[in-house]
Order: structure tokens, then C-alpha cells, then sequence
């Protein structure tokens, strides 16, 4: 029972620290699942605590016995001791029974009969079941094992209420997003959208096309019934925002192609007047516009349209985070081009305080580099500022004349100066710096930077740590790092990783260091770490075979390694690769008279 509890107490811990984290509490679906796995642990926890302290306080206890005291102090140990027997025994007891197995269902079985009950045409009752069923459905009490139960509810009048309406439709919505009605459940959703007189329920009825799009109910089968709700006339601001994610649905699933672009481009006309702007509406028809690129709904023809798109004014961060994503799908479809230098780099030329922003101007930064738009060669002039300032008194002038004085390896390297501590903030930027470095934008000038990246720690995610290796590679390649800081190198051998997949890229990266000559003898300790022992994997294997004979070509090791060297040519093994790494490995080694 004791391995169970200290088992249930790490788990609790670990979900302590998932309730609190920002990327967890995000994502409300798994924070509420945290939670209520929390709240099911506590008191188990509590109970197990209590009865871990009873048991330390009479082992202490019996120790100040055994090491003798005074009789009045010794009387006070043994009641203290006496209480904490008793503890041990009761919580012993309500621990038996807190751990008993709970019934999942015993919750669902009382709202199914609830929900069972029969109404009798009472409007109230049927209000409550309906507002009952939607809060079972959104805590994932339903599921699609009760679908029948939540069909039937649809198929009842609502008696003209609009309530009840507006419940059945947020029924229908939850059931849909929590996969409870799906494809097969299609002519229950459509009777829905095909009700008429719904000018009052035309946002719930947006709403639910979208979640039955986005779930793929609806295909390519329903466009008509998609356009048709697209094209009803729109009353209220919000009917606007509810279409244009309705239609960022249907041209993420297909169902709106190249024929709609007109379609598209009339829910993509921004307001004119700044007190017409709706943020919630902007942020919806931004993300139309970047997904009608993306699925080449527009195109280069479309460029003149597309640019004006960016008139908002940049007074909301989640705008300026839409904006870089534009631009990136701009550039990811060969609508923006080297033409588009000077545009694109007003979104990166000053990093973003915002973590998420800097992360998009990072992704802008890597398209512009990955398509050619920057390059090494392409640097933009310095303007002759002197000349200007003599002709210029304010600030605002000299800023206005002085903005682009940079070229594209120092706009880069402003992106990675301050690295984030939101993890896909940091993974943008270690993904531009290798991107950079690939495309000789980066260089030595750059060194601090990628130091920094390399020096940063990142064992609290091995996506990153995989990163961190990618370009400790590059970076020995372009000779950023050499022998005089291969400490940077040295730090992420320090020793051999449990993943596997972290490693095979230790093993990658030794050998590409000794190659580069930047491990040597000198590094000995480092390399033998990753020859000792059998591998677990054959690829694994394989990396200490090739690491041991660059290290030998390269003198990195010697007669008195003979031990690591007859260790691996010992190692039976089937793999024809492996057989043949081993015969010339043996014969390398006799070479160099190791073995």
C-alpha cells in the first residue's frame, strides 16, 4: 500500500506543478483535467502526510527512549508517542477506504436519470434538463456513449422559448466540438441550420457550423448550406465576426476554394473609421485572410489588396501578433518577395517585449531567410546620416530618415539578444539562428549570440535541448565555436543522455567536433564517457563504433585506451554495418598499435 501511496504522492506533486503552468492553464480543456485529478488526490495525500509525520514522530520518539531521559520528560514522550500510534491507526483505517476504486459512472448515472425524468410538457423542467445536459456535456461527464440521450433532447419542441432555443443550439454546439455527434450525426445539425425565422439565433447558428466544419460534419457535400448562412444579411457587428470564423473553417477544410474568393475578400473589407474597429472582428478577418493564403485563395495577384489589409493600427498586441503571422504565410506563398525587403523587415527591425510577438518576428525573420528574400549578400546601405541631419531638427524626422540603416545581420541578431523563457519563443529563435547560420547570414560577428543560445540552459525541454545540439553543429562547421571556447561543446557532452534521441546527437556532435579539431587528446575523459559500456540500441552502437574511429584518426586516443577499443570489438553483433564499422575500426587500431 506504501509503494502506491508514494507513487500517488509524486504524481500529486507533478500535477501541483501542472495547474500553475501557463502553458497548461492555456489549454483549459487539460487544466481542467489537472484539477480535477488535484481535488480527487488531496484529501488521499493529506491523509498519507498525516500518517507519514505520526510514523516519523514515533521512530524519533523511540530513539529519545532508547538514548534515556529524565522520567518527566520521558512521560511526555510516551503520550506523545501514545497519539501518535492512535493517528497511525486511524488515518491506517480512512486510507484503506480512500483508496477503494470509485465507480466513474456513479456521477453519470444520476444526471442520465435526471435528465430521464419525465417533463411533461413543463417548460421550467425542460429548461433545467437542457441546461443540465449542456453543463454534463462541457465536463465531459457525456460522452458519445449517451449520443441517443442527447439526439432525443434536439428532436424536442422548444415551445417558441427562447431559452430553451438558445440551449438546444449550445447543445448542439458542445456535443459537436466534444466529438459526441459526429459525420454519421450530420441531419441532426443540418435540421438545426435549416430552421427558419432565426434572426435571433444567427450567431449560435454561425457558431455551430463552424465547430461541425472544424470537426469535418460538414464537408464539401454542405457548401451550399455554408454559403447560404455566409450570405444571410448581417444585424449585429458580432454576426460579422461569427462569419468570417465560420468561413475560416470552410477554407481550412477545403470546402471554400479559389471559386469563393470573392466571397472572402467582401468579409476581408476592413471598416473605414477608427470607431467602427472591433477588435474581436479584426482578429477574426486577419485570421481569414491568413488562412485564404495559405490555402492559395489568394495569390500574387492579389498583393495590392492583401498590403492594404495591414492599415489597422497596431493599438492591440493580439493584431500585431496576426499581422507577423500575415506576414509569414506571405512569405511562406510566394506573395512577398525580395521586392518586399523593406516591408518585411519593419516587422522585425525592433524585437517585441511581447514574448509571442518576438516569436512571430522570429518565424518572419526564418521564411524571409529560408526564401531567399534575405541572404548574405543583400545587405541594405548605410544612408549618410550626417548629410541629412543638417537638413533635420526633429526627432520624429531624423527617426523617420534613420530607420533603415540596418542590414539583415543585425536585425537578426536584436531577435536573439534577450533570449525568452517561453519555451516557443526560445525554440523560434533557436530555429532562425540555425536557419541564419545555414544561409551565411550568421557568422563569427555573430559569436555572442550563439554562444548565448548554446550557454543557455535547456534540460527543462528536450525539444530545445535537440535544438541546442543542431547548432552547437553549425555553429563548430562555421568555425563560431573553435578550440579556444569548445567549452561549449564540452558543456553539452558533460555526460551520455538517457534519450536515446538526445544521444545519438551527443555522439553526432563529438564527431563532428574531432573532425573540426576542436576535441582533441586533451578532451579524452569527454570522448571515452560515450565508449564505455554496451549499448542498448543498435543505433547507438553504431555512433560509438564511428566515434572511436574518428578519435583514433585524429589521435585523440591512444595505446592506454585499448580497454574502450577491445570493449567494442568484443560486442557480437549481426548488423552488417556494424560487422563492417568493426573490421576497420580492428584495423585501425592495430595501425595506430592501440590493441
Amino acid at each position: 500500500m506504501f509503494d502506491k501511496l508514494e507513487a500517488l504522492e509524486e504524481r500529486f506533486q507533478l500535477v501541483s506543478e501542472k495547474i500553475s503552468d501557463p502553458d497548461i492553464i492555456a489549454d483549459q480543456e487539460s487544466w481542467r483535467k489537472y484539477c480535477k485529478e488535484h481535488s480527487d488526490l488531496t484529501p488521499i495525500i493529506d491523509k498519507y502526510r498525516e500518517l507519514k509525520s505520526a510514523k516519523q514522530t514515533v521512530a524519533d520518539d523511540k530513539e529519545m527512549l532508547e538514548a534515556g531521559q529524565d522520567k518527566e520528560f520521558e512521560e511526555m514522550i510516551r503520550l506523545e508517542m501514545a497519539e501518535a500510534e492512535e493517528t497511525i491507526e486511524r488515518a491506517s483505517e480512512e486510507l484503506k477506504i480512500l483508496l477503494l476504486p470509485k465507480d466513474p459512472n456513479d456521477d453519470k448515472n444520476v444526471i442520465i436519470n435526471m435528465l430521464q425524468i419525465r417533463h411533461q410538457d413543463s417548460i421550467h423542467i425542460r429548461h433545467q434538463q437542457y441546461d443540465l445536459a449542456v453543463s454534463a456535456i462541457y465536463n465531459r461527464v457525456l460522452d458519445r456513449d449517451n449520443k441517443n440521450l442527447i439526439i432525443n433532447f434536439l428532436q424536442l419542441p422548444d415551445y417558441g422559448n427562447k431559452n430553451i432555443k438558445d440551449l438546444k443550439y449550445q447543445l448542439a454546439m458542445y456535443s459537436t466540438g466534444n466529438k459526441i455527434l459526429q459525420k454519421d450525426d450530420k441531419e441532426y445539425i443540418k435540421i438545426l441550420l435549416n430552421e427558419t425565422n432565426d434572426e435571433d439565433i444567427i450567431d449560435l447558428k454561425l457558431i455551430l457550423a463552424e465547430l461541425a466544419t472544424e470537426n469535418e460534419v460538414l464537408d464539401k457535400d454542405d457548401k451550399n448550406l455554408i454559403i447560404n448562412l455566409l450570405n444571410k444579411p448581417v444585424q449585429d457587428p458580432d454576426n460579422l465576426k461569427f462569419k468570417c470564423i465560420l468561413a475560416t473553417a470552410a477554407v481550412l477544410q477545403e470546402i471554400l476554394d479559389i471559386s469563393d474568393k470573392n466571397l472572402v475578400i467582401n468579409f476581408l473589407k476592413l471598416p473605414t473609421k477608427r470607431q467602427e474597429f472591433d477588435v474581436e472582428t479584426v482578429e477574426s478577418q486577419y485570421n481569414l485572410a491568413i488562412a485564404a493564403v495559405d490555402r492559395q485563395i489568394l495569390n500574387k495577384s492579389d498583393r495590392g489588396f492583401i498590403k492594404s489589409f495591414f492599415i489597422f493600427p497596431n493599438i492591440y498586441t493580439v493584431i500585431i501578433a496576426l499581422k507577423c503571422n500575415l506576414v509569414s504565410a506571405l512569405i511562406d506563398n510566394k506573395i512577398l518577395n525580395k521586392n518586399d525587403k523593406e516591408f518585411i523587415s519593419g516587422f522585425i527591425k525592433y524585437p517585441n517585449k511581447d514574448q509571442f510577438i518576438l516569436k512571430n518576428q522570429c518565424d518572419i525573420a526564418k521564411a524571409a531567410i529560408d526564401d531567399k528574400i534575405f541572404d548574405a549578400n543583400d545587405y541594405a546601405p548605410m544612408p549618410n546620416t550626417w548629410f541629412k541631419l543638417n537638413r533635420i531638427r526633429s526627432a520624429d524626422a531624423i527617426q523617420k530618415h534613420c530607420v533603415f540603416v540596418d542590414n539583415e545581420h543585425n536585425m537578426l541578431r536584436r531577435l536573439l539578444e534577450n533570449l525568452s523563457e517561453v519555451p516557443q519563443t526560445l525554440a523560434s529563435q533557436y530555429l532562425l539562428s540555425i536557419s541564419a547560420i545555414n544561409n551565411g547570414i550568421l557568422d563569427i560577428r555573430s559569436e555572442s549570440n550563439i554562444l548565448n543560445l548554446l550557454n543557455n540552459p535547456a534540460y527543462f525541454d528536450e525539444g530545445i535541448l535537440q535544438m541546442q545540439f543542431y547548432l552547437a553543429d553549425k555553429a563548430s562547421d562555421n568555425n563560431i565555436i573553435e578550440k579556444n571556447n569548445k567549452s561549449y561543446i564540452t558543456n553539452l557532452l558533460e555526460k551520455p543522455a538517457e534519450n536515446p534521441i538526445v544521444l545519438i546527437l551527443q555522439f553526432k556532435l563529438a564527431i563532428k567536433a574531432i573532425e573540426n579539431n576542436i576535441l582533441d587528446k586533451d578532451d579524452k575523459s569527454c570522448i571515452t564517457e560515450f565508449l564505455k559500456g554496451r549499448a542498448q540500441y543498435q543505433e547507438v552502437l553504431l555512433m560509438q563504433l564511428m566515434l572511436a574511429k574518428k578519435a583514433i584518426e585524429h589521435q585523440c586516443l591512444d595505446t592506454n585506451d585499448e580497454f574502450y577499443i577491445t570493449n567494442l570489438l568484443n560486442i557480437p553483433v549481426i548488423n552488417e554495418e556494424a560487422k563492417n564499422l568493426q573490421d576497420s575500426l580492428r584495423q585501425l587500431a592495430i595501425q595506430n598499435k592501440i590493441i
